[in-house]
């Protein structure tokens, strides 16, 4: 079941992005390119997507629940389950938690760091519309690979999507790119073992 709409999500994910190419998102705040020759996966989360961030004026801080201070506390000590679920949260907004796009992807950042399949697909979608994080197709795909070497199903529609440039406004990668993207995702499970969790 949670196959499914992890392929939803991306449907979706894919589908909204850019509307027409060269037009940034319609609920974006600036325009990102469509490729990138950024290779770091660990950029800060950037001011893209209005829907997802917090409007102080519109919103107050709401108190945390019992509840979720005990699965901040959970995904503080490494539980990636707990982390993913909070970016869940901030993502949309629910639990106690004010919807918050940066601080969604830093929960799901800590989650797919330590091979949380979902979250690294959430991951590789963000990368690749500019939904929250800058748009980057070599970081996207990268992400995508690692799901990939995690036996996730999806990850192979997702890594040609990405390098194909599938969906309406998106280019394919130049060679260039795609071979980046493939440095990259080597380096990344190099240097951290956990992303994968086979």
């Amino acid at each position: 079941m949670k196959q499914l709409l992890l392929l939803i999500m991306t449907v979706v994910l894919v589908g909204c992005g850019k509307k027409e190419e060269g037009k940034p998102q319609s609920n974006a705040k600036t325009p990102s390119p469509t490729t990138s020759t950024k290779s770091d996966p660990q950029t800060e989360p950037t001011d893209t997507d209005t829907d997802t961030d917090t409007d102080a004026d519109a919103e107050k801080e709401k108190p945390l629940s019992e509840s979720t201070k005990l699965l901040i506390a959970q995904a503080e000590k490494g539980d990636a389950d707990a982390a993913e679920k909070l970016g869940d949260m901030y993502y949309v907004g629910f639990g106690g938690v004010s919807k918050d796009g940066k601080e969604a992807v830093n929960w799901y950042r800590k989650a797919a760091e330590q091979g949380n399949a979902y979250a690294q697909q959430v991951l590789a979608g963000f990368y690749y519309t500019g939904d929250i994080v800058e748009q980057d197709q070599v970081t996207a795909w990268a992400w995508a690979n690692i799901l990939f070497e995690n036996g996730n199903p999806v990850a192979e529609l997702l890594k040609a999507s990405y390098r194909d440039g599938r969906g309406k406004g998106y280019k394919p990668m130049t060679p260039e790119d795609f071979s980046k993207a493939q440095e990259l995702s080597k380096e990344m499970i190099k240097n951290n073992p956990k992303l994968i969790r086979k």
